[in-house]
């Protein structure tokens, strides 16, 4: 087995998931660590105003009631604090692999095989650091994954040379 890792992937995750012949092109893994984008500009103070607003509420209302706060709570604190570090754990795992016959995606100990054939359109946004995002598929609404039978629609995020990595895959 050959390849060259964007990012040294030492011992590969890869390593048995190989068909006979079948040799990794190009390897790299997602991003690691707390990842900021534009849009936590709006997200994290709507989350704390949101549990700020179920916080009074669950002060205030008399027995029961203030237990349909909770979930309220909950919601605005993942908005403002836990999505990041979701979002890290989620990334953590994740490695990604172009062989010379498919894509393989490694994530959370599960493995997705993707028939170079089959993946279809894909899209590149690249960040000033060489990461970036690749979806497969034709994106939907806002840039995300548009989810349709037929398509994979799926996200490989932030993967180290995104650029190289998508020119492995075919673009």
């Amino acid at each position: 087995m050959t390849y060259r890792a964007a990012l040294p992937l030492t011992p590969s995750p890869f390593d048995g998931v190989l068909r006979d012949g079948e040799e990794i092109v190009v390897a790299t893994a997602a991003r690691r660590g707390l990842v900021f984008a534009p849009i936590d500009l709006a997200l994290v103070p709507f989350g704390l105003v949101f549990a700020g607003i179920a916080s009074l509420f669950a002060i205030q209302a008399p027995g029961a009631m203030a237990l349909f706060a909770l979930p309220h709570i909950a919601i605005g604190l993942y908005l403002a604090i836990g999505r990041f570090f979701w979002d890290a754990i989620r990334r953590a795992s994740a490695t990604y692999a172009v062989t010379d016959r498919r894509l393989l995606i490694h994530e959370r100990g599960r493995f997705v095989s993707v028939p170079l054939a089959e993946i279809g359109e894909t899209t590149l946004r690249e960040r000033e650091d060489d990461a970036g995002t690749i979806t497969l598929g034709r994106p939907g609404p806002a840039g995300l994954p548009s989810g349709r039978r037929g398509s994979h629609a799926r996200r490989l995020e932030l993967a180290a040379e995104a650029r190289s990595f998508h020119r492995a895959l075919g673009a």
